[in-house]
């Protein structure tokens, strides 16, 4: 398993980038104040490796599946996010 998480790492750092525009709008909604937490249900590994194409210093909370009682197809980790984040999801 760890081979295949070093691949998948190598290719989050320099193959896989961010969707057009993303890292734009997330520096964009940085500068004017918005606080950005992001959720995920990937490992630590892969997310921090996709996330370092300049955006992962203004992402302010990383929320986890793993922190929550169900997996990311459920709300509760964009609520602990939205939580984190003092605001509510609407």
């Amino acid at each position: 398993m760890e081979e295949w998480f070093a691949l998948a790492r190598g290719m989050y750092e320099r193959e896989i980038g961010l969707k057009p525009h993303a890292a734009e709008y997330l520096e964009y909604l940085h500068r004017v104040g918005v606080k950005i937490a992001a959720a995920t249900s990937s490992e630590p590994v892969l997310f921090e490796a996709a996330l370092k194409h300049n955006v992962f210093m203004i992402i302010s909370r990383l929320c986890l599946s793993s922190e929550t009682p169900h997996g990311k197809d459920t709300p509760e980790v964009y609520c602990l996010a939205a939580d984190e984040r003092g605001t509510k999801p609407d």
